[in-house]
């Protein structure tokens, strides 16, 4: 009889013990620049990430922007899309777009252009500014706050990217 290999068994762990931790940190917002007021760039309700678990990180997708970014993302989580529930990360790019991202499956929810403009920084790939600070999110009224490189800041609807009052 065949033996499995330590490495599928491993794997076969990690997949039915990590999985449910997994959603029990994808259900913390970060909803702002630093995770907190402080900054501090920590999660303290982070239970997932160990010494025993980081050597088995990898990617499970990516997402071309179309332009570099220098922002940080935010998520939020349980977002009703379409009747249904999503972890989304809201991230933005240099040429104005600033994009919802199915946290688990890696696909576009929602796109918004938000402007950007010409400049002479040579800091900046292609010369072009656009959505750089983090957005904020208000989750009691199910928006962000976020400034688009046309110099505005918005209020847009969490689930769609519509424009808010």
């Amino acid at each position: 009889m065949k033996r499995p290999r330590l490495g599928a068994v491993l794997t076969l762990f990690v997949i039915l013990v990590l999985t449910p931790f997994a959603s029990l940190a994808a259900n913390i917002d970060w909803s702002m620049y630093g995770f907190n007021l402080q900054r501090t760039g920590e999660n303290p309700f982070e239970t997932t990430l160990t010494t025993a678990t980081v050597p088995g990180l990898h990617e499970l997708w990516s997402f071309n922007l179309g332009a570099v970014t220098i922002m940080q993302p935010v998520v939020a989580a349980g977002v009703m899309v379409n009747g249904f529930a999503k972890d989304l990360v809201y991230m933005g790019a240099e040429h104005g777009d600033l994009y919802a991202i199915d946290m688990t499956a890696g696909t576009l929810v929602w796109q918004r252009n938000l402007g950007s403009q010409l400049t002479g920084c040579s800091d900046i790939p292609d010369k072009i500014f656009g959505v750089s600070g983090s957005p904020f999110l208000d989750r009691a009224n199910n928006r962000m706050f976020v400034v688009g490189g046309d110099g505005n800041m918005y209020a847009l609807d969490l689930s769609t990217g519509e424009t808010l009052p």
